[in-house]
């Protein structure tokens, strides 16, 4: 990897852990607080800015997560879906996904993300299939000890 594209991917990378910190702490407002259409167009924006930075570099996985993420939250603020306990825990889970495929980027190690199930899950949101019914996603593999 050329010097310029090492430096754009270390920005991207810190950038989307900044977007990613910021998005947990407003999804967790969002479950007390779900008529707070404020706070859904900031967590629309921040997901919309993560993927535009994904799409621009490259990264396709987490664009298209990304983008199925924007759909729920364009189904929240029309009204379409309630934003309950199960919708946002299914976004958080998203989230952990994208968390895990940026520490992908930054390692060049694959830490295993299961992207069929997150958009799977999200797509099922949409379509308007109780998310109580949606099995769970499957726990991130154990981190790789030193040795």
């Amino acid at each position: 990897m050329t010097e310029d594209l090492e430096q754009f991917k270390e920005v991207f990378v810190s950038e989307s852990k900044e977007n990613l910190s910021a998005l947990n702490a407003l999804l967790v407002h969002l479950e007390n607080t779900p008529e707070d259409t404020n706070l859904l167009n900031e967590i629309f924006r921040a997901a919309h800015t993560l993927k535009g930075m994904a799409a621009t570099m490259g990264y396709e996985k987490i664009t298209e997560l990304s983008h199925e993420m924007e759909n729920v939250l364009a189904a929240l603020k029309e009204g379409q879906v309630k934003p309950g306990a199960g919708v946002v825990n299914i976004l958080l889970d998203c989230f952990d996904c994208l968390e895990m495929m940026v520490e992908e980027v930054a390692t060049g190690r694959e830490k295993g993300v299961d992207l069929a199930a997150a958009l799977g899950k999200l797509r099922s949101v949409v379509n308007a299939q109780p998310s109580a019914n949606l099995p769970g996603l499957p726990a991130p593999p154990p981190a790789a000890r030193p040795g």
